[in-house]
């Protein structure tokens, strides 16, 4: 799901587990267990590196498969990455 009124985002929910990206902050990803903290108050991205990679595998699988437009700022094109 694109927020682009958030400064350009994607996120994707598998199970209990979310993960933002952030296209153009240095900070790039944002995770959260869901179950366990449904405001979103803790990024877990640090503490589960592998959770963020497996996410992340599944949104760039995604977004290929829909063909996805991203960002471009500068003429470089953005992708989660």
């Amino acid at each position: 799901r694109e927020f682009p009124a958030q400064g350009g985002q994607q996120s994707l929910r598998l199970g209990d587990w979310k993960l933002i990206y952030h296209y153009f902050e240095e900070n790039h990803y944002q995770l959260f267990n869901l179950k366990d903290d449904p405001y979103e108050n803790t990024n877990l991205a640090e503490k589960n590196p592998d959770e963020v990679k497996r996410l992340l595998a599944e949104m760039q699988k995604r977004l290929t498969a829909e063909d996805a437009l991203y960002p471009v700022k500068d003429g470089i094109e953005f992708k989660p990455e």
